[in-house]
């Protein structure tokens, strides 16, 4: 496998690992700001739809694109809004947050480093 997609699919499992563990606490970040169970599916719901719907939109505009500016401007938006969890203070706020955090994750750059062969 190519050195480059091993660190991709590294870098990739870990992340999801660590966000595996920030569901517990978001359901407490959550009730901390008045929220409750509706809210918190319905901020894990906007991240995962707009994750899911950018992930199939830019997966197709970045053939148009330097990959690897995509790919930063993901992680720097990803820094950026995991900062603005500092400033969250209502369930509107919390629903921006993680649709933010779903437009960085929307950005999937495996396909540059496929291996040709492999996929024939």
């Amino acid at each position: 496998m190519n050195k480059k997609i091993k660190s991709l699919l590294f870098g990739g499992n870990l992340w999801y690992f660590a966000e595996g563990m920030f569901g517990p606490l978001l359901a407490i970040f959550t009730q901390r700001i008045g929220g409750d169970i509706l809210d918190i599916t319905s901020a894990w719901a906007v991240y995962m739809l707009v994750t899911g719907f950018l992930t199939i939109y830019i997966g197709k505009i970045s053939d148009k694109f330097n990959k690897e500016k995509i790919m930063i401007f993901g992680y720097a938006l990803n820094a950026f809004f995991t900062f603005t969890y500092l400033f969250v203070d209502s369930s509107l706020k919390l629903f921006v947050v993680q649709a933010g955090l779903g437009l960085a994750a929307g950005d999937s750059l495996y396909a540059k480093y496929e291996d040709k062969k492999v996929m024939a």
